[in-house]
């Protein structure tokens, strides 16, 4: 007597394990595991009359940069069957009309970490803390968009 749906069975239930195991929760990654994707340079545009927040836009891209404070919203695309984890970070510069020559007033600050799997578009939303003047903060003409990657990246 021959069994029939045994090996196909084990086969389903392990291709399920492995998806699973693959994308299972994240452990945090240090930053040198982390590689950059992506960076953009969008121009800020002028506060509103009294404001001090300036928004910033490019195509699935927007935030705001405001006294002490940095928020984004933009979609990630991942690729590939494997999982990742990336990150959006934002850093404020001054510099010529279309960002040219920018002097960046500090380093880039990550407010998003979201994991992607199975050809996964998301739309992450986070923000932080900056440490500019609020000379610096009105002098800034541009923001920098860096997202970058841990794992199977694609």
């Amino acid at each position: 007597m021959v069994r029939t749906g045994t090996y196909g069975s084990w086969l389903s239930a392990g291709a399920t394990l492995l998806v699973l195991v693959a994308c299972a929760a994240p452990a945090p990654q240090p930053d040198a595991e982390f590689r950059v994707v992506r960076s953009n340079d969008v121009e800020l545009r002028a506060a509103a009359a009294g404001s001090q927040r300036r928004s910033f836009e490019q195509f699935d891209i927007e935030g705001e940069v405001g006294t002490g404070v940095w928020s984004i919203e933009s979609v990630v695309q991942h690729s590939g069957l494997r999982c990742a984890t990336y990150e959006i970070g934002l850093q404020i510069g001054r510099g010529a009309p279309a960002c040219q020559a920018v002097e960046w007033h500090n380093a880039v600050q990550y407010g998003t970490r979201e994991r992607h799997c199975n050809s996964s578009s998301l739309v992450h939303r986070g923000g932080g803390t900056h440490g500019l003047s609020g000379e610096q903060l009105t002098a800034a003409t541009c923001v920098r968009v860096v997202t970058r990657c841990a794992g199977a990246c694609g």
